[in-house]
């Protein structure tokens, strides 16, 4: 089996306090077999500009059809040190792209073992990025693939 590709979607702050941000982080999954991918849970560590930045969970069930693409809803937390650390390299360097790598394990339903994935990106502020808490979305899951 082939591991799903991984990317984030959009990212909003859920909470605050002084030592610790709670972000709600939509990953969109696409996946590239021939056969469903029953998603029980997710890992993963968020790094931007090459730093440590956040550490997030999520958990299924999640079902993304064959060939196709969904989005699953994980939470994100940061520490106050890791928020510091980004806001100064922003204004240090002045370049609005933050570049970000994404890893960690997705567990799947009747799968023996989770599957490792790894994704870059160059501009996270290209993903939909609010810092106004707002409801949860009532609905997750698949979407159909697009076709060009």
């Amino acid at each position: 089996m082939e591991a799903p590709s991984i990317n984030v979607s959009r990212i909003r702050m859920q909470d605050s306090t002084f030592l610790e941000q709670r972000f709600l982080a939509v990953l969109r999954v696409q996946n590239p077999n021939a056969v469903d991918l029953a998603i029980e849970g997710i890992s993963y560590d968020l790094e931007v500009n090459g730093q440590p930045f956040a550490k997030g969970v999520g958990k299924g069930p999640v079902v993304i059809p064959a060939f196709s693409q969904g989005t699953i809803e994980t939470e994100a937390v940061t520490t106050l040190p890791g928020l510091i650390r980004q806001i100064r390299e922003v204004a240090h360097t002045r370049r609005p792209p933050i570049a970000y790598r994404l890893t960690g394990k997705v567990k799947l339903q009747d799968h023996p073992s989770a599957l490792p994935f790894e994704m870059r990106g160059e501009n996270l502020w290209s993903t939909r990025v609010s810092d106004t808490p707002q409801p949860a979305p009532t609905t997750q899951g698949a979407e159909p693939a697009e076709h060009p």
